[in-house]
């Protein structure tokens, strides 16, 4: 997600300041987290952190982690409505099925799933609990 969000960011008109505005649906809990009440959502620790605390809730508010991701990209109330009136079935599957006014969610969804297939294919054994690169157990 994190390659996908940054190839967005270099495209957005007026840069990633810009696209970080979109996280001020986020920015009460920036303040939470920055502590004294200061904003600190455009450091990325902080922004990373909120952005994995808002996956989370996406993920436990939506019934597949495609719906998921699509929220995150297009907003909750998009995908609520396209599963409510069964334009998309939240499958990868039928991933196509996303509106047209939701192409850049679409294409989104698309391409952290291929990410994660890259990655995947790439670290295989790394994802395993417990294994260092080369398949070996790890010791400490």
């Amino acid at each position: 997600m994190l390659f996908v969000k940054k190839r967005y960011l270099a495209k957005v008109p007026g840069g990633p300041d810009a696209a970080y505005a979109g996280n001020r649906r986020l920015a009460g809990r920036g303040q939470e987290l920055g502590g004294r009440g200061q904003n600190r959502s455009f450091e990325p620790e902080v922004n990373i952190a909120l952005g994995v605390q808002y996956l989370q809730y996406l993920l436990d508010l939506f019934p597949t982690e495609y719906a998921a991701l699509a929220a995150y990209n297009g907003g909750p109330s998009h995908v609520k409505r396209w599963l409510n009136q069964g334009i998309w079935d939240g499958s990868w599957a039928a991933s196509q099925q996303i509106p047209p006014f939701g192409g850049e969610t679409r294409s989104y969804v698309r391409k952290v799933e291929l990410m994660r297939r890259i990655y995947r294919f790439l670290y295989q054994a790394q994802l395993e609990y417990g294994k260092e690169p080369g398949g070996h157990e790890q010791t400490d």
